[in-house]
């Protein structure tokens, strides 16, 4: 199975790269071997799955087909067609470690970080909700139900700002008013 590591932008050109890169806008890729990606392409067997990683080992892109990856900054592997391998996205949720794809470990730090973003989110969409409510309460126009909307939904607002991220992915997030 093949694994090039690290490409890179080409910067030592042939005369023919440069006036393709000229002409066309080409750019051209190396590995850390100085493989060249588009040369390199035919060595992948068309039997497997190819996957496009991260430096970290995630996983960002994932095709049968090599020519649709672009792996600046990037490798790319081939593994073999299972069921398993089979079941891999792009979604950051798999990682390719010593020939191998497994599900992502987040790190404590990046499942913080996730709930810090998740409450954000939680946050932004809960005050986009109050605040036509609140105009029309503080206009004196806010029908019973949107009344009882208003305190719903300020009642969940205070509850998830009282979340306590730290504890990610033990969180216990309050239920969205109805």
């Amino acid at each position: 199975m093949i694994n090039l590591m690290n490409f890179r932008e080409k910067t030592k050109l042939t005369r023919d790269e440069q006036q393709q890169a000229s002409d066309f806008g080409v750019i051209f890729l190396c590995d850390e071997a100085g493989n060249d990606w588009y040369e390199s392409q035919s060595q992948f067997a068309t039997e497997t799955i190819k996957v496009m990683y991260a430096e970290n080992g995630v996983i960002c892109a994932v095709s049968q087909d090599v020519s649709k990856l672009w792996p600046l900054n990037m490798s790319v592997a081939e593994v073999k067609v299972t069921k398993a391998n089979s079941a891999v996205d792009s979604s950051g949720s798999w990682v390719y470690c010593d020939g191998k794809v497994s599900a992502r470990q987040y790190t404590a730090d990046e499942l913080r970080e996730e709930a810090e973003q998740r409450k954000t989110q939680l946050l932004t969409m809960a005050s986009g909700a109050i605040a036509p409510l609140q105009d029309a309460c503080d206009l004196n126009i806010a029908t019973d139900d949107e009344l009882m909307t208003l305190k719903a939904w300020k009642t969940y607002r205070v509850l998830l700002s009282r979340v306590d991220t730290s504890t990610a992915p033990d969180i216990d997030w309050p239920p969205l008013p109805a």
